[in-house]
């Protein structure tokens, strides 16, 4: 996973955490979601672009790491997913959940109006 602070346009810091290529690994996801989140972020961004695959366990741990946001008061946006990852999360009816954005720039313009 790679996280990296990115400053919004509005001039908010946003931690942004790229998922590596590949299925969504929800062990990874948990554990390293977890480290992110006890430093206290502000916004959350999660870049899936480079993740073609989400089944039911990655699917449980994006729950999990809303619900643990939600907890911390950090907003936590999706962005860039690919088609399958969209509509496992509109098949799921998850995408009513998240707030997905179709890029990084999207998702961060999205946090400098909010």
């Amino acid at each position: 996973m790679d996280v990296s602070t990115q400053l919004s346009p509005g001039g908010s810091l946003v931690t942004l955490v790229k998922l590596p290529p590949g299925k969504l690994d929800p062990v990874l996801v948990r554990q390293e979601l977890g480290t992110v989140l006890a430093e206290k972020p502000r916004h959350l961004l999660l870049d899936l672009s480079q993740v073609p695959l989400i089944d039911s366990r990655g699917v449980s741990a994006l729950v999990w790491a809303r619900r643990l946001c939600s907890a911390a008061g950090c907003p936590l946006k999706l962005c860039s997913l690919g088609e399958q990852a969209k509509l496992v999360l509109k098949v799921t009816h998850l995408d009513s959940l998240f707030e997905i954005y179709p890029s990084v720039e999207a998702a961060l313009k999205e946090v400098s109006e909010s």
